[in-house]
């Protein structure tokens, strides 16, 4: 497992997740429009809201597909940086 800073550093290098499988396209672009480097180009909480409310009134009745979802694929994160300086 990578440790929070290494990871902190490939995020500020470009690092981004591949799309999870239990995620549609269409939310992980909007994911994706989130992690933008520079933060000017991120979407306002008002742009973000438009956008989940339109995924959400979409004919696609799942975005996040729990099915395809493999929780040994993620960790928390926080609790491993407490004791680590970053």
């Amino acid at each position: 497992m990578v440790s929070a800073r290494d990871l902190l550093k490939e995020i500020d290098q470009g690092y981004r997740m591949e799309k999870p499988k239990h995620c549609t396209p269409e939310l992980y672009k909007l994911m994706t429009w989130c992690w933008e480097q520079d933060p000017g180009c991120r979407p306002t909480f008002e742009e973000l809201v438009a956008h989940l409310e339109k995924l959400l009134r979409e004919e696609v009745t799942t975005h996040v597909d729990l099915n395809q979802f493999s929780e040994s694929a993620y960790g928390n994160v926080e609790n491993k940086i407490k004791g680590e300086k970053l």
